[in-house]
């Protein structure tokens, strides 16, 4: 071979070496690395078994913004400091920003003007002061509660007796509901009575119970929060005897066991919200601040009540369905 010859050769094979290096690494060409935002979401309950389609709208924002997104659940029920501790441990292992369904407004407010959270933090279903929050997602759940009660009022007799179900441990949000609630039900001269119960629906079974003798009249159930709709559902459907005297049990919440009771019958009606977008737009929000971009004033998304023909609705059923 000559000299011309080897020459060629070994310019093609360090031109495929070079060709080589810029298609497969970036020893040549730095690539840009995509920039991860640890985000926190600190829950206001001990599960997250009501959080489904919250989850998978904070699942796909992750994916979408490029979040690495924690849950993280109370180790008991509406326990108030332990949601601060949370919050601050979460800070203190990296998080940029915090997102918290608050226990209670006040001790959250509170904390924040104690610098006891200093990383910003982004805050659902509770409409605390800007000069506080970075940024607010949430539902009015006074008017869900208001719409609840009139529905409830409008759907059945004047003489019904009208029950509010609930656990014995509230947050902010239960207690907005409930004042919505109450509102609607004085305006039009009507009164509930309010039976709590720990945890295992006894109280709300021995309440049913005691309809069943004579002269004891019909009732309307009113459900403070999913759990307590779903126990109350289940106490319903165990008695064909029971529904003959609970005229109609309502509530708010879209978990699969309550629309499963809603198509069934056992529950007349629900409030409901796009708990998809509440978990997208809450984690577009705290990416939007943890790059110090203008974030929207706060974010408020409709309620609507449903009942069973409305679960094949194609306005409803997209939101009470999504697809990940």
């Amino acid at each position: 071979m000559k000299a011309r010859e080897k020459l060629f050769v070994a310019v093609y094979v360090l031109f495929l070496v070079v060709l080589y290096l810029l298609s497969s690494t970036d020893l040549i060409i730095k690539e840009r690395r995509q920039e991860i935002c640890p985000i926190s979401i600190v829950a206001d309950t001990t599960s997250d078994e009501y959080y489904v389609n919250f989850k998978k709208g904070m699942d796909q924002a992750g994916i979408e913004f490029h979040a690495d997104v924690r849950f993280v659940t109370l180790y008991e029920e509406n326990q108030t400091d332990q949601q601060i501790d949370l919050l601050m441990r979460e800070q203190q292992d990296g998080a940029r920003v915090l997102i918290s369904v608050a226990v209670d407004e006040t001790s959250l407010e509170n904390a924040l003007a104690d610098k006891q959270i200093s990383v910003p933090i982004v805050v659902i279903g509770t409409e605390l002061p800007m000069d506080k929050v970075s940024a607010v997602v949430m539902t009015d759940t006074y008017e869900m509660g208001k719409t609840l009660a009139r529905k409830a009022i409008e759907e059945n007799e004047p003489d019904v007796r009208f029950y509010v179900f609930g656990g014995e441990k509230e947050n902010s949000k239960v207690r907005r509901f409930y004042d919505g609630i109450s509102s609607a039900l004085e305006k039009e001269g009507r009164t509930a009575i309010r039976i709590s119960d720990p945890g295992e629906g006894e109280n709300f079974r021995s309440t049913i119970e005691s309809l069943v003798y004579p002269e004891s009249g019909t009732a309307v159930i009113l459900a403070l929060d999913p759990k307590s709709l779903e126990m109350t559902a289940d106490i319903l459907a165990g008695s064909s005897v029971y529904q003959t005297y609970v005229k109609g049990l309502y509530g708010r919440g879209t978990t699969v066991k309550i629309l499963n009771e809603l198509d069934k019958g056992i529950i007349r009606g629900v409030c409901v919200t796009d708990e998809f977008s509440l978990g997208y737009l809450s984690v577009r929000q705290a990416v939007a601040v943890a790059k110090n971009q203008t974030v929207q004033d706060p974010i408020v998304l409709p309620n609507y009540y449903i009942e069973k023909e409305d679960l094949r609705n194609p306005k409803y059923e997209k939101m009470l369905y999504p697809i990940e």
